[in-house]
């Protein structure tokens, strides 16, 4: 166990740390410092990921902090000096740490949640973080066989069903039961306006669903052909709500795409054709295409005043391109054809 000295104690806390269950989640921010020498190595506030996200009892690649967090208050600052065997994943976890923070910097990149999942980026970097970190970190590199001291913060503990589980966590059970409710939360978002996050809700319902569609994670987990079934239902509804609200995002690529997975499986799907039909519209491109979506529509839903209505302006808009492009080419020739004087 690593030596603790506490810098802050938590307000109003005395004595032992009560006992945190397991796959509680541990919202802390730290330090990390060489120990032969002090120099700072990182901060996980100067990263600008926001405060790191521990799972108890998740084997995490780490697991001195969680044998620390484990003897804090919530609110107590305490310093923790490791060994050089306590530390061994510090490189590969503070590479990947690093490698987003950068990504964020440069691309503009920002995490949806509050925090990070440290669980699951250890286990799913660990050979791409050693290799990372010999040609980009030559600091993490040079650890091998140096005690790490860690300034760990405990901002906030939360039991197990207190929070809302990474997508990699959860059940069978759970994800059957959390498809039909993003939808309608989707649903409700949507009407709000709240396009983008309505396309959240509806990307993380069919995140599910393709989850459990799949075969070989539907083996893993022992899905059955009764559950596949039943979120095989929403497969479509999903996809094209998506579709809906990438539309009034303008993302029409994406539009066009989701909707085209769709008449895959069902070639004259009258809402796919209708927002594909939009899509091509929308993009000012290929216009022909947008016509022929929607003249298809139309024909197996002709009643649908939405549907002729987009037809019509895509009529109107091919002829106007028709009409342009016309004038630009008797333009060329009429310049072609003018004799050039001597």
């Amino acid at each position: 166990m690593a030596s603790k000295r506490i810098l802050r104690a938590a307000p109003g806390c005395q004595g032992p740390a009560p006992s945190y269950s397991r796959e509680a989640k541990a919202s802390i921010h730290f330090r990390c410092l060489r120990g032969d020498n002090g120099v700072v190595l990182d901060d996980s506030r100067d990263l600008g990921l926001g405060p790191f996200e521990l799972r108890l009892g998740k084997q995490f690649v780490l697991p001195g902090w969680e044998t620390a967090v484990r003897t804090m208050h919530v609110g107590e600052l305490a310093r923790f000096e490791f060994g050089p065997d306590e530390c061994k994943g510090y490189a590969q976890l503070a590479t990947v740490l690093r490698a987003e923070a950068k990504k964020k910097q440069t691309k503009g990149h920002a995490d949806h949640s509050d925090g990070h999942d440290s669980h699951d980026h250890g286990r799913a970097h660990c050979c791409a973080g050693v290799a990372a970190a010999k040609q980009e970190n030559p600091d993490l590199v040079a650890l091998f066989n140096i005690p790490l001291v860690f300034e760990l913060e405990l901002l906030k503990l939360e039991a197990a069903g207190q929070y809302d589980k990474e997508h990699w966590e959860l059940t069978i059970a759970e994800r059957l039961a959390a498809i039909p409710k993003l939808k309608e939360q989707g649903n409700a978002l949507y009407k709000a306006k709240k396009h983008a996050e309505a396309a959240e809700k509806y990307t993380q319902a069919l995140g599910h669903v393709e989850r459990i569609q799949s075969p070989d994670a539907a083996a893993r987990a022992g899905v059955t052909e009764k559950q596949v079934a039943e979120v095989d239902q929403f497969w479509v509804p999903c996809l094209l709500n998506l579709a809906a609200a990438k539309l009034q995002l303008s993302a029409f690529a994406e539009v066009i795409d989701y909707c085209t997975r769709a008449l895959e499986r069902h070639p004259d799907h009258p809402k796919a054709l209708f927002r594909r039909g939009q899509a091509h519209l929308q993009k000012g491109r290929d216009l022909e295409l947008a016509i022929a979506d929607l003249s298809r529509a139309s024909e197996l839903v002709p009643s649908d005043t939405g549907v002729a209505a987009a037809l019509r302006k895509a009529h109107e808009a091919n002829q106007v391109a028709a009409s342009k492009q016309k004038q630009m080419f008797a333009g060329m020739f009429a310049t072609q054809g003018t004799p050039q004087t001597a």
